[in-house]
């Protein structure tokens, strides 16, 4: 797996203990304020290099032209290769931002990521890679068939709990109680398909549960499918992964 296509998703407080990793981080330190304000994380300090992540949604009345002028102003002083636009929803001030920033951020040799929804045709399209049905293969080759070289794989580790008989719809569960149903003595399997594990088990009440889970040999397995598949570039959660993560790289 190449690591120069893997970027680390960090807040503001774990900055520190990732700069040694050797790997491009993407700050999850920035949001807009309702008058259209680039606020960015006090704990956030200099900076250089990266992505930087801006949560939550644009302000319906923000003017487009000046917000995206300091966001890029903000890139540019950090010397970040890409901004990601990590909105909620599509909203026609999303569309403008969007359509306003891409031409300023190419002008300086950055790139703009949003997810799918938001998609313009001049951005890179940071998918989830969360798949709990089909094959995961199929589900990063549709996108590459979509989006081209624009695509780009968010990394979500799935730890879900499926009722049987299932209709598609699981609860996440944590790490500690999914360690607690392993830790039981559960056999649990690998779906080549989902590029997932798997267990079952049985409640007190007579239920089958269907439990379906990442680790660190399974997120391996994701990004070289994903890599294999046509997606360029790869998103992880450093939070969730920072146990597994010398795994997942091989180092």
């Amino acid at each position: 797996m190449r690591t120069d296509r893997i970027t680390l998703a960090v807040t503001a407080a774990e900055v520190a203990e990732c700069r040694g990793l050797g790997l491009r981080l993407a700050y999850l330190a920035y949001r807009l304020s309702p008058s259209g304000l680039l606020l960015r994380s006090s704990a956030l300090g200099q900076i250089s290099g990266g992505v930087m992540v801006i949560m939550g949604g644009a302000p319906p009345f923000a003017d487009a032209a000046v917000l995206a002028e300091a966001i890029a102003a903000e890139c540019t002083a950090g010397h970040c290769e890409g901004v990601y636009l990590d909105f909620d929803e599509r909203t026609p001030a999303a569309q403008r931002l969007i359509e306003t920033l891409a031409p300023r951020l190419a002008g300086r040799g950055a790139v703009l990521y949003t997810n799918p929804a938001l998609d313009t045709g001049g951005v890179t399209v940071l998918s989830s890679s969360e798949v709990t049905g089909g094959s995961f293969a199929l589900y990063v080759r549709s996108l590459t068939e979509r989006f081209g070289e624009r695509t780009a794989l968010e990394i979500v580790p799935l730890c879900m709990d499926f009722t049987l008989p299932s209709a598609g719809q699981g609860d996440a569960i944590t790490q500690e109680r999914l360690a607690e149903l392993l830790d039981s003595g559960l056999m649990s399997y690998y779906s080549r398909d989902l590029a997932a594990k798997y267990f079952t088990w049985q409640s007190p009440e007579g239920m089958t549960h269907f439990v379906l889970y990442d680790d660190a040999y399974t997120i391996r397995e994701k990004l070289e499918t994903a890599e294999r598949e046509g997606a360029r570039e790869f998103f992880l959660p450093y939070t969730r992964l920072r146990g597994e993560l010398p795994e997942i790289l091989g180092v």
